[in-house]
């Protein structure tokens, strides 16, 4: 009874600031990061920037702020010390004196890891899904999708990037333009 309290005086708070036009806050940026385990994800050379090609964002709720729903897909050149140092994120969280547990687990062919505390401040489905990409995921249900669109099995290959909406978008603005630093695309 006490969790449901506390969420509904989460839903509420975040309800008052998009009333009150202050939906974006400091602290999401820093909730989702610490939550998908990534706060403390860097290399002293610099090479996981060199290495990133790409970066997608996903969600599929107003409430970004409660964590819920979160998706970072990141593309790499050379995927090799990336892997290592999101899997070192993963480990270091676990290293740390607290309630945060560890399951490993397959969906398809598709070997993931689930970390998370009974507080869900840090609630991550990480995996490795190959070709150089690599999942964050703090939604099982989202999780399992991204996989299902990866694999092409739900969906016969459909995806949002395959949608009428999407690739005329893409004819106006390219992708790997000189002026592109990147695309929103809300569906």
């Amino acid at each position: 009874m006490l969790g449901i309290a506390n969420y509904a005086e989460r839903v509420g708070a975040h309800l008052r600031s998009q009333a009150l036009s202050q939906a974006f806050t400091p602290e999401r940026k820093e909730f989702i990061q610490r939550q998908l385990c990534l706060s403390h994800v860097s290399s002293s050379d610099g090479t996981l920037d060199s290495d990133l090609a790409e970066v997608v964002l996903t969600g599929s709720d107003l409430y970004w702020e409660l964590g819920s729903d979160v998706s970072v897909l990141f593309h790499w050149k050379d995927a090799g010390a990336a892997v290592r140092e999101l899997n070192k994120s993963l480990e270091d969280v676990l290293q740390q004196p607290s309630d945060v547990t560890r399951e490993e687990g397959r969906y398809r062919t598709v070997a993931f890891s689930h970390v998370s505390s009974p507080d869900n401040r840090i609630n991550v489905y990480a995996a490795n899904l190959g070709s150089g990409v690599t999942v964050r995921s703090n939604s099982w249900p989202a999780f399992t999708e991204l996989i299902d669109t990866w694999k092409a099995d739900k969906h016969d290959g459909l995806s949002l990037s395959r949608s009428l909406d999407f690739l005329y978008m893409r004819t106006l603005l390219p992708k790997d333009a000189e002026h592109e630093d990147g695309m929103i695309f809300l569906s």
